[in-house]
């Protein structure tokens, strides 16, 4: 952060649709928030994008926007398959990032990440802005504080639709497409983060896979140390509740649908009749969330650290390591990668 400066100023690389998101959540944001510059190598977008949200800077180059010296932090939202090549230009100069999710396409790719960002001294994190929902927190509060006894099973499910589209970013295997990397990893981030970011020991799925060989659905059992299932499914070609639910000995906790964007969290206790007990419930989203992932990542900074507990980078690693070793079982590998999840101590 630059000395004496109330404002965190972003840059913002890639304009797509979840941009939009980002711009209108930083009106949310409790600390004071400027986006400064944006950028995309698609002509006219970046101009369109910032008249669009009044942002005082435009480019046609990523490189130009990190040579703005006001920038205090990026976040790279273009598709999964640029995410590595995007942070790397960031990194090596410098600056901060905060990528969307998923931060890389494999474990080799966020490896590499977290190498340069320690070797530049740059704060990093995984967009997984769901873990900041304050609902999220207190539904992990109350399973670690023992309020449904020990934690027995975790079931969730990200189904959305989305007609098949051989270039839509979900079926194009040139984009890192497929339901997994895109939605699945919201489930298996709700699993990892009340595990504390573990590996599971043990991992099955049954998968269903499009024209273009991208998965089109698929569930996933892991078994966690200790004994914790997490029976979870993403999709793109049939919608579900989206509902999650984490069972206990003694109790369940309810995150209602769409889980994702939770507004309301319920606390059920089976000796009181499977009584609701407890409601935890925060303001309408609407067209915001992700105000909470930007004020974690602007406190960090202030605090010159280099990750949020929160979110990671061991984290952001073993999710990614999980997800290899589901398409490794698929054999679904990417025409830009040579090969997934070979190091033994990705087991």
């Amino acid at each position: 952060m630059r000395e004496g400066n109330k404002k965190t100023c972003w840059g913002i690389l890639g304009t797509g649709n979840i941009a939009d998101k980002f711009v209108r959540s930083c009106s949310q944001t409790i600390h004071p928030t400027e986006i400064v510059s944006a950028a995309s190598r698609t002509p006219d977008k970046a101009s369109h994008f910032a008249k669009k949200w009044g942002i005082p800077e435009a480019y046609s180059s990523y490189e130009d926007l990190l040579e703005n010296t006001e920038i205090d932090i990026v976040y790279i939202s273009n598709t999964h398959n640029f995410h590595l090549e995007t942070a790397i230009l960031a990194l090596s100069r410098g600056v901060s990032v905060l990528i969307e999710k998923p931060m890389g396409v494999n474990a080799s790719d966020i490896e590499c990440l977290i190498d340069l960002a320690t070797k530049n001294n740059c704060f990093m994190m995984e967009a997984m802005w769901t873990r900041f929902l304050p609902t999220v927190q207190k539904a992990y509060e109350w399973v670690r504080t023992g309020r449904i006894g020990p934690l027995r099973t975790i079931e969730a499910d990200f189904c959305v639709t989305f007609p098949f589209d051989p270039e839509n970013r979900l079926y194009n295997m040139n984009l890192a497409g497929g339901a997994l990397l895109d939605l699945g990893i919201y489930p298996l981030a709700l699993s990892s983060g009340c595990m504390e970011g573990a590996l599971p020991d043990v991992i099955q799925s049954m998968p269903q896979f499009s024209a273009t060989g991208s998965d089109q659905y698929a569930n996933y059992q892991l078994l966690y140390p200790g004994g914790v299932v997490a029976e979870l499914s993403s999709g793109c070609s049939f919608s579900k509740v989206n509902s999650a639910t984490f069972y206990g000995q003694t109790g369940r906790i309810e995150l209602d649908p769409v889980f994702i964007g939770c507004e309301t969290v319920r606390l059920y206790d089976y000796g009181k009749k499977e009584q609701c007990v407890e409601t935890f419930q925060i303001e309408p989203i609407g067209e915001f969330g992700f105000q909470w992932q930007i004020d974690a990542c602007i406190t960090q900074l202030r605090k010159g650290e280099s990750e949020h507990p929160l979110m990671p980078w061991r984290e952001s690693l073993n999710l990614a390591k999980t997800m290899d070793r589901l398409r490794r079982d698929w054999g679904m590998i990417y025409p830009f990668e040579e090969s997934i999840g070979k190091r033994k101590d990705w087991k």
